[in-house]
């Protein structure tokens, strides 16, 4: 899956990909991007476990949760995988018999994470718990990243792994 637009649509390296096929230790891959990180919206990994757009201090938050993000993929050593509840980055591979029963779902979908995941995320945040604000863009109530509902539903029912590689695919 790539978003096709001018973030991804640049340079292409192709070894991380095709070094990335060879392994067996993930079943949704997405990869870092340069200069930075930047799709923090579709972006779940502990402490940061849901939408930070649901959470207080939302603005805040983006910036440091990108800090976080890369200060994790610059940390790994030669060859490891960052593992995550949800990511893509603009550009995921995906082994096909781990995400059949999963589907696209870009409604809020707190059904699908336990709430210690939800409660941690707040924690955080510094919030008090969701907040379901209407910022244009993103419509409270009703609007999450869409990767998110799709790379859970993998986790709960065919224990998917979703990772991270720290290698960049676009340049």
């Amino acid at each position: 899956m790539m978003d096709t637009d001018n973030v991804n649509c640049k340079e292409v390296n192709l070894e991380p990909l095709k070094n990335s096929l060879k392994r067996e230790d993930w079943d949704g891959l997405s990869f870092n991007t340069s200069p930075h990180y930047y799709d923090i919206w579709g972006l779940s990994i502990w402490p940061y476990c849901f939408s930070y757009n649901h959470f207080y201090n939302n603005f805040k938050y983006h910036t440091i949760i990108r800090n976080y993000i890369m200060a994790r993929l610059t940390s790994l050593k030669p060859g490891q995988l960052l593992p995550c509840i949800s990511s893509f980055n603009g550009f995921s591979i995906y082994r096909t018999n781990k995400f059949l029963n999963a589907y696209y779902d870009g409604n809020v979908r707190t059904d699908l994470f336990p709430q210690h995941l939800l409660d941690a995320h707040a924690a955080a945040q510094q919030s008090r718990g969701l907040v379901y604000k209407n910022y244009g863009h993103i419509k409270g109530r009703y609007e999450d990243c869409e990767h998110r509902a799709f790379h859970q539903m993998a986790r709960k029912i065919n224990n998917a792994r979703i990772m991270i590689s720290p290698e960049i695919v676009f340049m």
